[in-house]
């Protein structure tokens, strides 16, 4: 093992998050995978998630973006204190992941229990397990407040064991700069590399960093709200080696460059060139899915002018172009700005294997017969991974039963999938079915109203245009 492995999300569990008491999500092959079947043939590539309003679908987004945020060594903050399950003092999360190293599977698993204390976010526990040739192998796990595995540190050399605690003590639950992982933490990875007997670790737990630094990318609803002009968000990565003997790196940083659908733009000439390659290659497929559309990089004279004199920076407008006519992008409607913004990640997991896009309410602004194609494409042809939420059900006339989870009434079960489906059975039908008549095996699907006390409350008493509230006294 000498390269970089090919991650796969494989499932994602959540427990006393949000509104979550208990919940999974995982791709169809997970179970199968668990066992040791290796079928990449089978591998489904679209996991959807479809519920009513404040079920629990963006939390799913929000648990992925904690992981994320962890396997890159970066820090919680207290605001992620939120997350936690009202009169809880604590969450969990994990995630099971498949990582191929030339055709030698690896099935991870990785779970971190989050503590809250006044307002205070720490890491209470965390375990990286892995099976080796699907033998059971746990390697790391770590206890608050710096109890460490001694299956872990008796494979590590004398002379780094001191240090690789201490570091841990110092850094994993910092008050001031928040809560990182001990697993991903920089300096940790670089002790570990130093053991031979480690080597299989090493390897999982650089690929999964890598994988979260640079090749999943999450567009939760709050991107969007926070982003109300929205923008094409890229990729800038820089590279350390951590041994030049054996030429292995670490990204160390790789962050996200976000450029807004406003009137003007601004980037170093570096980050530029990078977002021009990003533009055109979005071009390559925007005008298949809006006809004869293209994003445009336009550089008015007044800009010109500033470019000359900041020889630095590049200063741009985003505009769209249809039939030769060129709209600054900010005036353009919130359907086509939400297909620009999220494309170029759509392209990158389309077209790599060991990449995942997850994307909150897909369907927002989109049209659904094309949301309907787009997801058809992906769940046949692309080589990495979708996750979605959604409350367009025309998906789910033209995607697999097996990849779509539910979601429910019931706490302690929030996500299910549908049983019993058969092939000539229109799963749209069927879910509308199982709304209004759930049947014995399945939990509510939904918490049922009345059209009619919706008729009756909103006939309120005193017009809320009643002149008289205008006339002052």
């Amino acid at each position: 093992m000498n390269n970089i492995g090919i991650v796969r999300l494989e499932s994602l569990r959540m427990h006393n998050f949000k509104n979550i008491e208990d919940g999974e999500i995982f791709y169809s092959e997970k179970k199968r995978v668990q066992r040791g079947d290796i079928d990449p043939d089978d591998f489904k590539n679209v996991l959807g998630i479809y519920g009513q309003n404040g079920s629990g679908k963006t939390s799913a987004l929000n648990a992925l973006r904690v992981i994320q945020i962890l396997l890159s060594g970066n820090s919680l903050n207290d605001t992620h204190t939120d997350y936690c399950m009202f009169e809880k003092d604590s969450y969990s999360i994990g995630a099971d992941f498949l990582i191929n190293f030339d055709n030698n599977y690896y099935y991870v698993q990785y779970d971190v229990k989050l503590g809250v204390d006044d307002h205070r976010i720490f890491i209470m526990e965390e375990s990286l397990s892995y099976k080796d040739n699907f033998k059971d192998n746990i390697t790391y796990k770590f206890s608050y407040p710096d109890n460490i595995n001694n299956q872990f540190l008796n494979k590590m050399k004398n002379e780094y064991r001191n240090t690789y605690k201490l570091i841990t003590r110092y850094e994993t639950n910092n008050t001031i700069g928040g809560a990182y992982s001990t697993i991903f933490n920089s300096k940790l990875i670089e002790i570990i590399n130093n053991n031979k007997s480690l080597e299989s670790y090493y390897w999982i737990v650089l690929s999964l960093n890598i994988f979260a630094s640079s090749r999943l990318s999450i567009y939760s609803i709050n991107y969007f709200n926070e982003n109300p002009n929205v923008g094409i968000r890229f990729r800038f990565k820089q590279e350390s080696i951590i041994n030049e003997n054996d030429n292995r790196h670490m990204i160390i940083k790789c962050g996200d460059i976000f450029v807004p659908f406003t009137y003007y733009s601004k980037l170093p000439k570096n980050q530029f060139i990078v977002f021009s390659n990003i533009v055109k290659t979005i071009n390559k497929v925007l005008p298949n899915i809006i006809p004869n559309y293209y994003v445009e990089i336009v550089m008015p004279k007044d800009i010109a002018v500033v470019n000359e004199v900041d020889s630095d920076y590049v200063s741009f407008v985003i505009a769209g172009k249809k039939n030769g006519h060129v709209i600054p992008l900010i005036h353009e409607s919130n359907g086509i700005k939400k297909i620009i913004s999220i494309l170029s990640g759509l392209i990158e997991a389309y077209s790599n294997e060991g990449c995942l896009i997850a994307i909150d309410e897909i369907d927002s602004g989109v049209f659904e017969y094309l949301l309907g194609e787009l997801i058809y494409a992906f769940d046949n042809f692309s080589n990495g991974q979708l996750m979605f939420t959604s409350h367009n059900l025309r998906i789910l006339e033209k995607i697999n039963y097996k990849s779509i989870f539910f979601t429910t009434t019931n706490p302690k079960e929030v996500f299910i999938q549908l049983t019993n489906v058969k092939g000539h059975n229109n799963l749209r039908d069927l879910y509308y079915r199982l709304i209004a008549n759930p049947d014995t095996n399945n939990y509510h699907l939904f918490d049922l109203i009345s059209t009619e006390d919706i008729i009756a409350s909103m006939n309120v008493e005193g017009s809320l245009l009643d002149d008289k509230m205008f006339i002052s006294r």
